[in-house]
């Protein structure tokens, strides 16, 4: 599901990949933090990258109506977590996006420091169509990433960018073809981990200061308030429908 490569003694590309679009279900965030540890050992830079299908596709819309009780909870923390982990890092972290980043897989690539796309990535906070209710550290992390133009359509009509509209639209920093951007990431990831380390782990700290207090906050009452809204019936009922919707085009 994960894999880290070394490049040099500065960086290292974290790729997911679970041989299909690497959703986000419960296998995904528990092995993602011994991932991250290793990717970030020695005080490495970091390239996220997916694979040949996708970034990440976000939630896995299959497994979350089947988790109950204490286990949904559980989930949601962990959930949560790896973006609060991928966003803490003091080190440079830069985002590959080739293919679909929906949902929880756009929330992921809005974690890093610096986002590169390709003509086929696509990015979009699909929570809204889904129906799946918004952890409020993910709202802020938008308005953290996204220019304020795009925050309603982000949040509030889980509009999709794709291609060139990416960076023209605030979604990405650059664009870059298929065949380089992971080449082109691990690049830009080793010049910024040429910069000095007290001076990048301060400035990314004070800058990321806001959204971290929201997923701090988040952390300590958040995931059973937020598993409570999951298992609503009507929000059980319209994820449910939205997978089948998709499923069967």
């Amino acid at each position: 599901m994960f894999s880290v490569e070394p490049r040099g003694s500065r960086v290292a590309i974290l790729r997911m990949d679970d041989g299909k679009v690497n959703a986000i279900g419960p296998a995904f965030v528990e092995r993602f933090p011994a991932a991250w540890r290793e990717a970030t050992q020695e005080g490495r830079a970091v390239v996220l990258a997916g694979n040949a299908k996708a970034f990440c596709a976000g939630l896995d819309l299959k497994v979350l109506p089947t988790l109950e009780g204490p286990d949904v909870a559980r989930f949601a923390r962990a959930f949560m977590g790896v973006f609060a982990e991928v966003l803490a890092c003091p080190r440079p972290v830069v985002a590959a996006v080739d293919g679909p980043g929906l949902a929880g897989g756009a929330i992921l690539a809005l974690s890093a420091d610096v986002r590169l796309a390709t003509p086929r990535a696509r990015l979009g906070l699909t929570e809204m169509p889904v129906g799946i209710p918004f952890p409020a550290p993910v709202i802020d992390l938008a308005r953290e990433m996204l220019p304020p133009q795009e925050h309603g359509p982000a949040i509030l009509q889980g509009v999709v960018r794709e291609g060139a509209a990416l960076q023209a639209r605030g979604w990405a920093h650059e664009m870059v073809d298929s065949p380089r951007v992971v080449e082109e990431a691990v690049r830009l990831a080793d010049e910024m981990a040429g910069f000095n380390p007290s001076a990048y782990r301060s400035g990314k700290a004070h800058l990321r200061a806001g959204v971290l207090a929201s997923f701090e906050r988040f952390a300590k009452d958040g995931p059973d308030a937020w598993a409570a809204r999951l298992a609503e019936p009507e929000t059980l009922e319209a994820i449910v429908s939205y997978f089948q919707r998709v499923t069967r085009k």
